[in-house]
């Protein structure tokens, strides 16, 4: 009998959330819908830092799909994000939830 492994997901990754053991995190992806959501973020895998992530592939951070998980299901840090997309996730996340 074969066992499987689950699947590793890639994520996007916040510092943890108060006090608490838990990060939020949101879906990472290599399959890039054709007409992406406002809440997608592209990680073109031509601009400048992308070695940095640790990304083999152009990708989209999907955060639509934000979770909390605790900190302790987190494997192995792959990367780190530009500044860019950084900007460009909290600018997303502020209209998401309608913050000023």
């Amino acid at each position: 009998m074969i066992s499987q492994q689950p699947k590793s997901e890639h994520a996007c990754v916040t510092d943890s959330v108060g006090k608490s053991d838990h990060v939020v995190v949101a879906f990472i992806s290599s399959k890039i819908h054709q007409a992406p959501s406002n809440t997608d973020i592209i990680i073109e895998n031509t601009q400048e830092g992308f070695g940095q992530t640790g990304l083999m592939l152009l990708s989209v951070i999907r955060l639509y799909r934000l979770t909390s998980i605790p900190i302790h299901l987190i494997q192995r840090e792959l990367g780190v994000l530009p500044e860019l997309n950084v900007v460009q996730i909290r600018t997303c996340i502020k209209t998401l939830f309608g913050l000023p």
